[in-house]
C-alpha cells in the first residue's frame, strides 16, 4: 500500500541552523510517516548512521532491487568525507520513532561504492553525488515482512507531475520518516540535476525522489538545496546511471 493520503498532517519542528543547505517550502510541507511498517515501498526507506572518527552524522537511503542482486542506493555525500570513505555506518529500514520491526544493517568500506566523479571532485550536490552500498540477499530481513523493493527509473519528467521526496529530515523530526510533496520546476533536468520544491532538511540527504505515491520506481536521488535558488534538487537516474548502478551491484 502506497496511499500517503492515509498520512496524518505535519507537526511543528524547529528550523535549521542558518546557512544548512536544503530548503523548506511554505506550502509543501515534511509530512511525518507514523508507522512506515504498514505502507509497502516505505519499509525499505532506512536511515544511516554514518561515523567518521568520534563523531558521527544521518542520512537517508533506500534498498532496491537491481535484477537479482539488492543494495542500498543513497548519495555520495553519506558515504564520502572529508577525501575519504567514512569509517563505517549502519542502515536501519522502517525506522521509526519507538524503533525499528528490522535490525540494523552493519555497512563496512568494502561494501560502499561511490560514483568516481565525485571521489575526483567531491562537492555535495554536483551531478556525481550518487552512490549504493552492495549487499547480499541474506542481509536483508525475510522478504515477506520487507515487502517489495523500490528499481532504478530513468522516468520522463513533466513539470505538471507532483512529485514526492522521502526520507529523514533528522535536523527537524530526529527518528521519524517524512515525506514532501512538490513539482518539478520548469527546467525540469539541468545537467544531470532536477529540481523541485519539495521540502527537505538536513538528514534528507540520500532520499528517493519519484512521483507521487509511486514509491516502486525511483527516479533521482536528493542531494541538496538552497533558497538562494528557490530550489532543491536530486542527481537524476539516467539510463547510463541506471546501469552503472546495475553493474556495480552485480559485482
Amino acid at each position: 500500500m502506497t496511499n500517503t493520503d492515509a498520512v496524518p498532517a505535519p507537526c511543528s519542528a524547529q528550523p535549521d541552523p542558518p546557512g544548512t543547505a536544503h530548503v523548506v517550502f511554505k506550502g509543501h510541507d515534511l509530512v511525518p510517516v507514523p508507522d512506515p511498517n504498514q505502507l509497502d515501498y516505505y519499509r525499505s526507506i532506512g536511515q544511516f548512521r554514518i561515523f567518521v572518527g568520534s563523531g558521527f552524522g544521518r542520512g537517508t537511503g533506500t534498498l532496491i532491487r537491481a535484477g537479482s542482486n539488492v543494495g542500498i542506493l543513497t548519495c555520495a555525500h553519506n558515504l564520502f568525507r572529508e577525501g575519504k570513505l567514512v569509517d563505517s555506518a549502519d542502515f536501519t529500514p522502517c525506522q521509526g520513532p519507538e524503533g525499528s520491526p528490522f535490525e540494523p544493517i552493519a555497512v563496512s568500506q568494502a561494501n560502499m561504492w561511490v560514483s568516481p566523479g565525485y571521489m575526483l571532485a567531491a562537492n555535495p550536490g554536483n551531478r556525481y553525488d550518487y552512490a549504493v552500498v552492495k549487499l547480499k540477499r541474506s542481509e536483508l530481513p525475510p522478504a515477506e515482512k520487507l515487502g517489495p523493493l523500490a528499481r532504478m527509473a530513468p522516468l520522463i519528467l513533466d513539470s505538471s507531475i507532483a512529485m514526492q521526496v522521502t526520507g529523514y529530515p533528522s535536523s527537524r523530526f530526529d527518528t521519524t520518516m517524512c515525506y514532501s510533496v512538490g513539482e518539478f520546476t520548469p527546467a525540469a533536468v539541468k545537467e544531470g540535476l532536477v529540481y523541485y520544491n519539495a521540502s527537505t532538511a538536513k538528514g534528507s540527504s540520500g532520499s528517493g525522489v519519484c512521483f507521487k505515491g509511486n514509491l516502486e520506481y525511483i527516479t533521482a536521488v536528493h542531494v541538496d538545496g538552497r533558497e538562494a535558488l528557490g530550489a532543491n534538487w536530486g542527481v537524476y537516474l539516467t539510463k547510463e546511471i541506471i546501469e552503472e548502478l546495475t553493474e556495480v551491484l552485480a559485482s
